[in-house]
């Protein structure tokens, strides 16, 4: 049986997490200034609040992360935006319908967490990327499931 190819793609960050936290941000401003407290507390928390978020945002481990490639023998290989090209392991993933969230770790450092959206990856991608998952998840990675 010959081995499947590797998957490879160009990764630009995706929007759905900005948005996620946007949505969330929203939902502690509208809790902070519905809370009976002090008109000062209100404005701290909520300072506090989006100074975080956008500190987060901004700090981004995915920001610096150009390509993706999922060899076929299990490893990963993250292309930086400096040139560096960096081997890295599969950390945890979850599947969303047609999203996929990869976390991903060198050694014991946590590496980026990668959004993969219909904006900004194709749907023929994210589907391969599916189908290795859920062979990993089944925990048989080497063949694939008979039919």
């Amino acid at each position: 049986m010959t081995s499947e190819p590797g998957i490879r793609f160009e990764y630009r960050r995706s929007r759905a997490p900005l948005r996620l936290a946007l949505g969330g941000l929203s939902l502690v401003f509208l809790a902070v200034f519905a809370a009976d407290i002090p008109l000062v507390l209100r404005f701290s928390i909520a300072t506090v609040a989006l100074v975080l978020a956008f500190y987060r945002q901004r700090h981004a481990a995915d920001r610096a992360v150009r390509r993706v490639q999922w060899a076929s023998d299990g490893n990963w290989t993250i292309d930086l935006a400096t040139g560096r090209e960096v081997a890295m392991e599969l950390d945890t993933f979850r599947t969303f319908g047609s999203h996929v969230v990869l976390n991903l770790r060198s050694g014991n450092v946590a590496g980026p967490t990668l959004w993969l959206a219909g904006d900004n990856t194709d749907e023929a991608t994210r589907r391969r990327l599916r189908m290795r998952l859920a062979r990993i998840a089944s925990g048989n990675p080497e063949k694939p499931p008979s039919l």
